[in-house]
């Protein structure tokens, strides 16, 4: 399931704005990551209704409310060490950190995890494109599991 999400986030690289993903004026990072995962339900199958059902039930235009709607598939990452945590992310996951001021929170797409407690980002909204970026694991304060959606 993970290399569809990456997949298709990789698509936009480079693309700038967030108005494809989101029609907000706010920050669009979780728009970007609510965006693939409808487009990749699509891709697999899923009906418009269904679609519908998971954007209101489990997406968000906010990292909070992508954690507050899977509350159940979170791992928080303040009692686990960096390889402890290595080997429990996987790509397809969205990470959630420290946004560009307190209290903002950004997120994105895991794409790849590195044995030295980095990984590999798609993220949008980063200096207002979709990037990728390596970060540490350790900075990050959740990461959500959608894989159990596509089960």
């Amino acid at each position: 399931m993970g290399a569809k999400f990456v997949q298709d986030a990789l698509q936009y690289l480079g693309m700038k704005g967030g108005s494809k993903f989101s029609t907000g004026d706010y920050g669009w990072c979780a728009d970007f990551v609510t965006y693939v995962v409808k487009e990749v339900a699509t891709a697999l199958g899923m009906s418009k209704e269904e679609v519908k059902d998971l954007r209101n039930n489990h997406l968000g235009a906010s990292p909070q409310k992508l954690v507050k709607k899977n509350q159940e598939h979170v791992i928080e990452t303040s009692d686990l060490s960096a390889k402890e945590l290595s080997n429990l992310i996987q790509p397809c996951m969205a990470f959630i950190c420290k946004g560009g001021g307190q209290p903002s929170q950004h997120t994105g797409f895991v794409a790849e995890v590195y044995n030295d407690g980095t990984f590999l980002t798609i993220e949008g909204n980063n200096g207002n494109m979709v990037r990728q970026n390596r970060r540490n694991i350790k900075d990050m304060y959740r990461f959500v599991d959608f894989s159990y959606l596509f089960t």
